[in-house]
C-alpha cells in the first residue's frame, strides 16, 4: 500500500505516514484489495495535485500532531509511529514564532510608557528561542549517540524532541496569556513549570530509550553527564544574555 498523499509506503494498521504525517487509517484499515483500489484512486485522481490541497493537507497534519502532543506526550514519545521531520520542524517553529510574538507585544505594552521598544526585538527574541531548543536538541542527541548502544535515528529524537517541546511552548504561551491580564504569580509558575519541563526533556527521553536498549555507562552516572553537560551549556548562556542585556541597558541610557 502506498500513501495518497505522498505516495511513500505504508503498512497494514498504520494510522499514519511516516514520510508526510497524513492519516491514512482509511486506507490501512480496509481490506487489502480495496485499499489497493482506493489507493490507486487517489492516485490517478491526484495526477496534477493543486498546490493549495497540499498546503492545506500539510497544515492539518501539523495540528494533528500540536493537538496529539498536548493530549497525550508521553504516548507518542518513544512510539514507532513518527512524524515526519518537516511537520514536527514546523510544529515547534510555529509555537516559537507564537511564544516570540506573545512576548513583544507584552514588554511594548509595559514598557510603552517609558521606552519605545523596537522590531528588532522580536526577531531577537525568537532568535534566541530557537537557538536555545537547537542546543537543547543537540544535548538530546548527544546523550543518545554517546550512551546509548543501540542507534536511534535522527527522526525519532527530533520527533520526540518536537513533542516535548511543543507542550513546553503551550505553557509559555498560557503564561504569557495570565501575566498580560496581570496575573503574573500564575504566569510565573507556568513559566517555570515549562522551563523545568524543557531542562529535563533530554533525560526524559534518553530514560525512555534507554529502556529498551543497553546503555554503555551506569543510569546514574548518565544522569551525571547530563546535568555536567547541562552546566556548560548554562554557564555558556548565562555568559552570553548578561552581556546582551548590559549592552541592551546601555543602549536605552544613551538614548
Amino acid at each position: 500500500m502506498k500513501c495518497p498523499n505522498c505516495h511513500a509506503p505504508i503498512f497494514e494498521n498504520d494510522r499514519f505516514c511516516g514520510e508526510c504525517g497524513t492519516d491514512v487509517s482509511a486506507v490501512t484499515m480496509q481490506p487489502a484489495d480495496t485499499a489497493e483500489k482506493q489507493v490507486h484512486t487517489n492516485t490517478v485522481g491526484q495526477s496534477q495535485p493543486k498546490k493549495s490541497s497540499n498546503a492545506g493537507s500539510f497544515f492539518t497534519t501539523v495540528l494533528t500532531f500540536l493537538k496529539n502532543s498536548f493530549l497525550k506526550p508521553g504516548s507518542m514519545i518513544g512510539s514507532g509511529k513518527i512524524y515526519a521531520p518537516q511537520v514536527t520542524s514546523a510544529t515547534v517553529g510555529m509555537a516559537a514564532l507564537i511564544v516570540s510574538l506573545l512576548f513583544f507585544i507584552m514588554s511594548r505594552s509595559f514598557a510603552g510608557p517609558y521606552t519605545e521598544i523596537p522590531i528588532s526585538f522580536l526577531i531577537s527574541v525568537f532568535f534566541t528561542l530557537a537557538v536555545i531548543i537547537a542546543i537543547f536538541f543537540g544535548i538530546t542527541m548527544l546523550m543518545n549517540v554517546l550512551l546509548l548502544k543501540t542507534k536511534i535515528s535522527w527522526q525519532q529524537i527530533l520527533h520526540d524532541f518536537s513533542v516535548s517541546t511543543t507542550v513546553v511552548l503551550g505553557l509559555y504561551t498560557i503564561a504569557i496569556l495570565f501575566s498580560a491580564i496581570t496575573l503574573v504569580e500564575i504566569g510565573v509558575l507556568f513559566w517555570v513549570i515549562g522551563s523545568l519541563l524543557f531542562i529535563t526533556a533530554p533525560i526524559y527521553i534518553f530514560l525512555r530509550y534507554a529502556g529498551n536498549n543497553k546503555v554503555k555507562f551506569d543510569s546514574y552516572y548518565s544522569l551525571v553527564i547530563y546535568f555536567l553537560i547541562n552546566a556548560i551549556v548554562y554557564y555558556i548562556i548565562v555568559r552570553i544574555a548578561v552581556a546582551q542585556s548590559l549592552s541592551e541597558l546601555e543602549s536605552l541610557f544613551m538614548m
